[in-house]
């Protein structure tokens, strides 16, 4: 499933869901480029340091580092008996905040443009 988000500038960014065993298992979630849906660096959202505790842009290595991710769960394997994406009700809906707030709340750190000056 595509989801395309925006953020506070007005970018917008395109995630890839896998929900395979929706429900069981976190989601996974990926940025990826519009035209062919690859998932590469250029695609994912840049932020501070603060930003980067979720959002791992690196190339090689993309992934969302958090406790409701599948791919945050693999990199922190003690998160996975938690289940933290069964507590939240609706782990779609849950996921989707999260983004949200990622890229609209100036506390997480996103980068934004800069303000057009008319």
């Amino acid at each position: 499933m595509y989801m395309r988000l925006y953020a506070a500038d007005g970018r917008s960014y395109l995630l890839e869901l896998e929900c395979t065993r929706y429900g069981d298992e976190a989601l996974l979630g990926s940025f990826v480029t519009e035209d062919s849906h690859q998932c590469v660096a250029a695609a994912w959202p840049r932020g501070n340091g603060v930003f980067q505790q979720w959002i791992k842009p690196d190339p090689g290595n993309l992934f969302i580092c958090w406790d409701q991710d599948r791919a945050g769960i693999g990199h922190h394997g003690n998160w996975r008996s938690n289940e933290a994406w069964k507590k939240t009700g609706n782990p779609l809906v849950s996921y989707l905040d999260f983004m949200r707030q990622l890229l609209n709340n100036p506390m997480r750190g996103y980068e934004r443009l800069p303000a057009k000056i008319s």
